[in-house]
């Protein structure tokens, strides 16, 4: 969620403002039924179907306020 280069352990950490716009996001994907880690990782499945895909796409793109 950031465009700064990772060159260390150190870099690769989220910022406070990431972690609460990760928050924010997996809130919103448990609001709108998408089951998710809190640090936004997550499985697809073999009985998904393109239903299934979509509804994630548009969660995800709700919560990030792109959608």
């Amino acid at each position: 969620m950031h465009d700064r280069p990772i060159v260390d352990y150190r870099s690769s950490l989220a910022t406070p403002e990431e972690t609460a716009k990760m928050t924010e996001v997996h809130q919103g994907l448990l609001s709108r039924g998408i089951f998710c880690a809190p640090t936004l990782a997550g499985t697809l499945s073999t009985p998904m179907d393109e239903a299934d895909v979509n509804a994630f796409v548009s969660a995800f793109a709700e919560s990030l306020g792109v959608g």
